[in-house]
């Protein structure tokens, strides 16, 4: 799915991330700036989105969330359906920032060249 107001960029769930020889991602979507050449991804993707799950809250939280970080994925968000929360997090200097947390709000992202608004209350109707 292309990004309607962006050209260069899209939306894609699942594909493989390979962030290394050894290591493997499938985040539950992402949006990717660019051209994928291979049948995975091999670059960082600018935003990434991970649903949480009993088992994959602590992978998501920790493993995946360190690995996005090293990668300088700009933007990570973490969805929780129990608790129908959402917390983007903004890479800032290296390191990942709380931006925003709640589920009634709307955040605006840059992405590659484009601006992108995304209305989070609208994922809990």
């Amino acid at each position: 799915m292309v990004l309607k107001s962006c050209k260069e960029c899209a939306a894609y769930q699942p594909i493989d991330y390979r962030v290394s020889d050894d290591t493997i991602l499938q985040p539950d979507m992402l949006i990717v700036c660019g051209e994928i050449l291979r049948k995975y991804l091999d670059f960082a993707p600018a935003l990434v989105v991970e649903i949480l799950s009993p088992s994959t809250a602590l992978k998501d939280r920790h493993s995946k969330y360190s690995i996005y970080e090293s990668q300088g994925i700009p933007y990570y968000i973490i969805i929780s359906p129990d608790s129908e929360e959402v917390e983007v997090y903004k890479l800032t200097d290296g390191a990942y920032s709380l931006e925003q947390k709640g589920k009634d709000f709307s955040y605006e992202f840059l992405l590659g060249k484009c601006p992108a608004m995304i209305d989070f209350k609208e994922i809990w109707l």
